[in-house]
């Protein structure tokens, strides 16, 4: 049952991602369970799924609707999220990381690694949730290192804007050579925020955290005018 909600999750997140199923489209479960062939139990999970990452919303006895995505929202509050994260990168490099959570932090950017080696188009599909989750997990550790309520809660606030969460890639896989260059380059961004955070360069990390995140706008933008395109 898991895998045939992945299944249908990631089929209806493409079509949104892709156009195909624009902003304002009604998602419901007789016509989609019959369309994609399934029952409507996990057709109703993946919908859930799909609201709690943000890309539907629940339309009264009409079942779903797709949320309209903008792309400058998207890019403010990945702005915003680059900000946040700067500032829990400085000063976790500035009150001198721990053994513990740098190697915590080191086996998240190496996990990172043997990912991004690992990944053949046939394993496309599988590759992205690994990389979504570890992605998710070594932000979040930044955020959860710098031991600040206050910013805990701000990165929690641009969290509930649809692509600003560090688990929501954006991948829609037609272009998977073109996404695999953006994970490989944010790879590196990982890297060398680590690097910069156990060298305690405050200033470097909290950069480097920027860059990052205008990077992810720029690559988010780039997947969206391929869609337009198609």
């Amino acid at each position: 049952m898991s895998t045939l909600i992945k299944t249908v999750t990631e089929e209806l997140r493409r079509r949104i991602l892709k156009g195909s199923l624009p902003a304002g489209s009604r998602i419901k479960e007789i016509e989609f369970s019959a369309e994609l062939n399934v029952s409507r139990t996990p057709l109703r999970l993946a919908l859930g799924e799909l609201e709690r990452l943000g890309y539907v919303e629940k339309s009264g006895r009409q079942g779903f609707r797709v949320r309209e995505i903008n792309m400058d929202e998207v890019a403010e509050a990945l702005e915003l999220r680059g900000v946040l994260e700067g500032y829990a990168a400085r000063r976790i490099a500035e009150t001198a990381i721990s053994d513990k959570d740098s190697a915590w932090l080191r086996m998240l950017v190496d996990k990172g690694r043997e990912l991004i080696c690992a990944w053949t188009r046939e394993t496309r599909q599988l590759f992205v949730e690994s990389w979504a989750d570890n992605n998710k997990q070594f932000h979040d550790a930044l955020i959860t290192l710098a031991r600040n309520t206050h910013l805990a809660e701000s990165m929690q606030t641009v969290s509930r804007t649809v692509f600003a969460r560090a688990s929501n890639l954006g991948s829609i896989g037609d272009y998977p050579e073109i996404e695999l260059e953006f994970f490989t380059r944010a790879q590196e961004d990982h890297e060398a925020i680590f690097e910069a955070i156990i060298q305690r360069e405050g200033t470097r990390a909290e950069a480097l955290c920027r860059e990052h995140a205008r990077r992810s706008i720029e690559n988010k933008k780039k997947l969206s005018r391929l869609s337009d395109c198609r």
